[in-house]
């Protein structure tokens, strides 16, 4: 027992420790700001069709036969493939936005708790920022699907959790 109180974080751990209470910080603050967009947003867009849904458009007939006109009607079906689905990734980001942001703060506030376990010396703070962590990176591709953007936004956000994960990691010995 006193051999716990007497035991001494290494600096490099103090470190990594600061850093992870900055990065899980702004995680929660960031996913609780982008919940209440995607809430925003979505209440916006659900009016604007609702609006969109009582306007006369019958004069918009006959601009079929405009000069310079043909093949638009496949524009945009053509932009879409040609952006590799995009489209799809932002209607499932805004169908799923709010969902995806209220559970990576909730993951996140585990991953503060981690980082305040391993800030103490506690093996048990590395498993749970990790696990954390692991999820935040799976949670959208589950929502969003394994697209072109889902995976470049996975390959960004990886690269930061493995490193950290790895850093913790070589720490271990230091805690109990």
């Amino acid at each position: 027992m006193e051999e716990q109180a007497t035991k001494k974080r290494p600096v490099f751990l103090t470190v990594l420790c600061i850093l992870g209470f900055i990065g899980t910080g702004w995680s929660i603050i960031a996913n609780v700001m982008a919940f209440f967009a995607y809430k925003a947003a979505n209440a916006l867009t659900s009016g604007l069709s609702d609006a969109m849904e009582g306007m006369d458009t019958s004069g918009l007939e006959g601009m079929e036969g405009m000069e310079g006109m043909e093949g638009m009607e496949n524009l945009g079906s053509a932009m879409n493939d040609a952006m590799g689905g995009m489209g799809d990734y932002m209607t499932k980001v805004a169908a799923n936005g709010a969902t995806v942001s209220i559970i990576n703060a909730v993951l996140s506030i585990v991953a503060l708790l981690g980082v305040i376990m391993m800030w103490k010396t506690k093996k048990t703070g590395f498993w749970a920022y990790t696990g954390a962590q692991i999820l935040m990176l799976i949670i959208p591709l589950v929502f969003y699907g394994f697209g072109t953007m889902a995976i470049l936004g996975l390959g960004i956000s990886a690269v930061f959790t493995i490193l950290f994960i790895i850093l913790f990691g070589v720490n271990l010995k230091h805690m109990s």
